[in-house]
């Protein structure tokens, strides 16, 4: 019986000696939302949805990118077409700092443009005629606060609201004149997040904005009310 209940208790000790150091590879040194912590939200990410709210941007294409684009559209006789190239930049820097535990206080600043080139054909053997159209900005000053609300050392949800100023600009065709919305923004958005260890999490984000402002156009202005809704999911880090 003594023989037996050494062994039964050699078995606890080994069991106990695996299962400690998983239960303590699964814990974080670090609070979720702990003071003194800096959050870079989206490093990489990926957008659902059809427009560009200030953060989305970020989500979707990160902080800092180049793009291109062309689209070709047959004319319905005579075998031409109309060819629209574009590029564009962006540079979205983005952060939040938590002063005291649950407490966030950050922003973002945007800026963006877009350069197309329109070319027409007006037969499929002709030489192309082509126009630059003006080029479109975007710009977006956007302080931000926030609570994040621990579930758990891994989950957290973290709702932040932001009030600051934005201008997007647009134009419609290679003749139209360019098209500028501004105003004050309102964005709020609420992410879901789980920490992947103690530097990266994983998040998912719906975000809300309003735009109440002015859009002008060719030197006419009216008033003018934008708003958009997204979803974004991406990897960010803690700092």
């Amino acid at each position: 019986m003594a023989s037996r209940s050494v062994v039964f208790a050699a078995l606890v000790a080994c069991a106990a000696g695996v299962v400690a150091p998983a239960a303590r590879a699964d814990s974080l040194i670090t609070p979720t939302g702990g003071r003194g912590q800096l959050v870079i939200q989206q490093v990489a990410g990926f957008r659902a949805g059809g427009i560009t709210t200030p953060n989305v941007a970020a989500a979707q294409l990160g902080m800092l990118g180049l793009s291109y684009s062309s689209l070709s559209l047959g004319h319905a006789a005579g075998g031409g077409s109309d060819s629209f190239e574009s590029f564009g930049f962006w540079l979205v820097p983005s952060a939040d700092f938590f002063p005291i535990d649950h407490l966030s206080v950050g922003g973002l600043i945007q800026f963006g443009l877009t350069s197309t080139t329109f070319s027409t054909k007006a037969t499929a053997t002709s030489l192309p005629a082509t126009t630059g159209m003006p080029t479109i900005f975007d710009v977006t000053i956007l302080p931000r606060i926030g609570y994040l609300f621990p579930i758990g050392q891994r989950i957290g949800i973290w709702p932040r609201l932001g009030v600051g100023y934005a201008l997007h600009e647009s134009v419609a065709g290679p003749a139209a004149p360019k098209t500028t919305l501004s105003g004050l923004l309102v964005d709020l958005d609420t992410t879901l997040l789980y920490r992947l260890n103690e530097t990266f999490f994983a998040g998912v984000t719906p975000e809300l904005s309003i735009l109440p402002g002015s859009a002008e156009t060719g030197g006419v202005s009216v008033t003018a009310t934008n708003v958009q809704f997204a979803i974004s999911t991406g990897i960010g880090v803690i700092l």
